[in-house]
């Protein structure tokens, strides 16, 4: 019941910012497909590494730079694509594929923010991630659900969490000005992109 009900949230999302998407043009859309392709494989070839995965930080830059309906949908993606090639596709997808739409979708202003704005982002939702995820398993009928299990589900991830939220602001430190300079060299300025998206001439 809960992921029908999450089904239906992501249709609205992306019938709310599918002209923002379609605004891309061909050049935008390519990169688009390319940052879910790399997120994708990125998290299948890390998996033996629990929690450690450049998807969410290539997802936030795809919402940065390309806007928030592309983060939306690279996020979405990811979550399908990831699963179908580690062969772990289940009813948690729907939740992975809203939690990693709704990165994407928030993710053009404080990652388009100073430095700091931007890591702090990228930390927090290492931790929503998995808090929000935890919930799955009372939900489904694993556990009861109450705060009890609720609490000692996020104990028993803090590490997990933790991992995630470190390598999202890792890598946003370290990498997230240089790829969204890259991708947004890639797009060109022709484009229609997504309000708040810095133009070339705004940087100079």
């Amino acid at each position: 019941m809960v992921e029908i009900v999450m089904g239906m949230v992501l249709i609205m999302l992306s019938g709310w910012k599918s002209r923002e998407f379609a605004r891309l043009g061909v050049r935008g859309l390519c990169a688009v497909a390319i940052l879910t392709a790399l997120s994708a494989a990125g998290r299948a070839l890390l998996s033996g590494i629990p929690s450690v995965q450049p998807s969410s930080f290539i997802i936030m830059v795809c919402g940065a730079t390309l806007g928030g309906g592309a983060g939306l949908f690279c996020g979405m993606l990811t979550a399908v694509l990831s699963n179908l090639i580690l062969g772990s596709l289940g009813p948690y997808t729907v939740w992975q594929m809203l939690l990693w739409g709704i990165m994407g979708l928030l993710a053009p202003k404080p990652m388009n923010a100073n430095v700091v704005v931007r890591v702090l982002y990228g930390f927090v939702w290492g931790f929503i991630f998995g808090w929000v995820m935890n919930l799955w398993f009372p939900l489904a009928g694993f556990v009861p659900l109450n705060w009890t299990s609720f609490v000692a589900a996020c104990v028993a991830s803090f590490s997990f969490d933790l991992m995630h939220a470190l390598c999202n602001a890792g890598l946003c430190l370290v990498f997230g000005g240089v790829f969204m300079g890259v991708v947004r060299r890639y797009v060109p300025l022709r484009s229609p992109l997504p309000e708040n998206i810095p133009q070339e001439s705004d940087r100079l």
